[in-house]
């Protein structure tokens, strides 16, 4: 008994190594990437550039967003291992207003695909503005990574008396009852529908999931019939 608590313990001390040396990863990375993309940004104004050297720039600043976003998630990461939740600064926003930006940035970033945006009652309330950005950037993601290339991606926030309703819904693969609560676990990666060949860090929902956490709000998904939708409630107040 004592060798296996040993051993255990042995376990505990490596993880935990490992997801300091994550942490601490992610951080370091944060400067050169950040240094890209303030390059990009520069280079952008470059009046001489051609078409085919501003495309090939568009490439670069759209990997190195793309680096700055699972980075911020190994932080992420690392924070709820460490503290337990994610930190929110609650503001008075508009999800309208974010929403529309989220939805813009992307659909500049997957050309050829569909994203819809419906917005019905009032959508004012306190919430972290830049988590739940980063929150409906993820589920949108996910539904653009995993449903159907052919059908749209529909996004829907809804006022709804003291709570408001977010809700991503794609056409594709149904998940099996079995499987839902999984998604939200650390590391869980399904099978991409969009045969583009990418892959995320499998963070992207769980993320989704402490966020929710923070705010005090509720996830609900539904799959059948070849829809799947994720649908967070938030309460308008602080959490």
């Amino acid at each position: 008994m004592s060798e296996l608590k040993e051993a255990e313990e042995q376990l505990a001390r490596e993880l935990g190594f490992r997801e300091r040396m994550m942490g601490i990863l992610g951080h370091d990375l944060r400067n050169p990437v950040s240094a890209v993309l303030s390059l990009a940004k520069l280079l952008h104004g470059d009046e001489g550039m051609s078409g085919k050297a501003r495309e090939k720039l568009r490439v670069i600043e759209q990997s190195a967003r793309r680096m700055n976003e699972m980075i911020g998630t190994l932080l992420d990461f690392t924070r709820l291992r460490f503290h337990g939740s994610l930190p929110v600064a609650v503001e008075e926003i508009d999800l309208d207003e974010l929403a529309r930006g989220i939805v813009a940035e992307l659909q500049a970033s997957h050309r050829g695909r569909a994203l819809e945006l419906s917005a019905t009652g009032d959508l004012r309330g306190r919430w972290d503005p830049g988590r739940i950005a980063q929150l409906l950037s993820n589920l949108a993601a996910n539904a653009l990574w995993h449903g159907a290339r052919e059908s749209p991606v529909r996004v829907s926030v809804a006022g709804e008396g003291e709570s408001v309703v977010l809700s991503v819904s794609n056409r594709g693969p149904v998940i099996a009852p079995a499987l839902v609560d999984r998604l939200f676990e650390p590391f869980q990666q399904g099978t991409d529908s969009t045969g583009n060949g990418q892959r995320g860090l499998g963070l992207g929902l769980f993320i989704v999931r402490e966020i929710v956490r923070a705010h005090g709000g509720t996830i609900d998904v539904q799959s059948s019939d070849d829809l799947t939708t994720f649908a967070v409630t938030l309460p308008r107040s602080d959490p």
